[in-house]
């Protein structure tokens, strides 16, 4: 490794987050706003705000947190 990059690579490595952690994030904060919105919560909706598209495999992530949480109607 360049010792230049010594500082930044450890920034990186705590800076940044796995895919599962990241979506998680995403889900959580598309039901938020989805509720400020006074919208109907459903799984295809939070897919759609989070920007996971119709074809994601987050899916299954997202009904798994809906039906954990109090956001299910």
């Amino acid at each position: 490794m360049n010792k230049k990059l010594v500082k930044t690579n450890a920034f990186l490595k705590e800076a940044t987050e796995d895919i599962e952690s990241f979506r998680i994030r995403k889900i959580k904060w598309a039901i938020k706003e989805l509720m400020s919105q006074n919208e109907k919560i459903t799984p295809y909706k939070v897919q759609l705000y989070a920007g996971f598209g119709g074809k994601s495999t987050a899916r299954p992530l997202i009904e798994k947190i809906l039906q954990e949480s109090e956001y299910n109607d």
